[in-house]
């Protein structure tokens, strides 16, 4: 829970629940905020690539690139979530996230050299500590053949000649670094090909998944097998 001051020098304060839906690159996580949003009455914070100017020409020059193109999302991301986390005066219960604070630092760990993501890691744990922790963090695990298939219909140019390589690191990327957050909650759900906008039992299970409290660390969920 995150308490969030009202109104300066008064003792009014708003429980807030602070929940990330995180993700392989083309699993679906806007999608599915913005429909968990509307079922919760949440506010949804969505991430915007198409504001980071170096994204294109990353993915065209990677050793370039890498460092500025990270560097222009840790300071994005946590402009964001200060902005909403902790200056504003929010009346929503519930802040729904199509990221979380740690992707900085898990695309980095496969972008950036040795150098540049010492550098970087030091920025990114000064900033971090700053930012209130996710009450629970989301990851939705899908198959390859849907990434590849989300990736393509989405039709970002920059995204068409990514592989199955790089999607394999990003996925344990992630793993590995959840597997470290001790003092979190990560849900880590096996969704293989379910389509959320269209099967409302698994969006009707997910949505009510959401608002429970969880043991810390990462446990594994498979929503391809009934309700556990």
């Amino acid at each position: 829970m995150i308490l969030i001051k009202k109104y300066p020098y008064t003792f009014g304060y708003t429980i807030m629940k602070y929940i990330c839906i995180e993700g392989n690159i083309g699993a679906g996580k806007t999608t599915l905020v913005k429909l968990l949003a509307q079922r919760l009455h949440a506010t949804s914070l969505f991430e915007k690539f198409e504001d980071n100017p170096f994204l294109p020409i990353f993915y065209k020059d990677p050793a370039r690139y890498a460092f500025p193109v990270e560097l222009h999302f840790l300071m994005e991301r946590h402009r964001q979530l200060k902005r909403y986390l902790i200056d504003s005066d929010l009346f929503s219960s519930v802040i729904l996230a199509d990221y979380c604070p740690q992707k900085s630092i898990i695309f980095a760990r496969e972008t950036l050299e040795e150098r540049e993501f010492r550098l970087f890691k030091g920025l990114f744990s000064e900033l971090l500590q700053y930012i209130p922790k996710p009450d629970t963090i989301f990851f939705i695990n899908r198959d390859r053949e849907w990434l590849r298939q989300s990736i393509q219909s989405r039709g970002r140019s920059y995204e068409m000649d990514m592989d199955d390589a790089y999607l394999s690191k990003v996925q344990q990327s992630y793993l590995s670094t959840f597997k470290t957050l001790q003092e979190q909650s990560v849900i880590w759900i096996n969704a293989g090909g379910i389509n959320f906008l269209e099967d409302q039992k698994s969006l009707e299970r997910l949505s009510s998944m959401l608002l429970s409290s969880y043991n810390k660390g990462i446990q594994f969920v498979d929503f391809q097998k009934e309700a556990i």
